[in-house]
């Protein structure tokens, strides 16, 4: 069985608490909405790495790179 072929499904985070629990490294995250800065929405980041209070990611694409 190959990981990488299968298709994960999104999981909608409710509150902070969710995801301090669901975030691990190679995590995507995918911005959906932002009422301050539209222009966020879309983005696709990599979480490269997790601290107890913090997490770092790296920008993967955006949806207007697909154009």
């Amino acid at each position: 069985m190959d990981q990488k072929n299968e298709q994960k499904a999104p999981l909608r985070i409710k509150d902070l608490a969710e995801l301090k629990r669901c975030i691990r490294p190679g995590t995507e995250l995918v911005a959906t909405s932002h009422s301050k800065h539209p222009a966020l929405v879309g983005l696709v980041r990599v979480v490269t790495e997790v601290q107890t209070n913090a997490y770092y990611s790296c920008l993967l694409y955006t949806s207007d790179a697909a154009d």
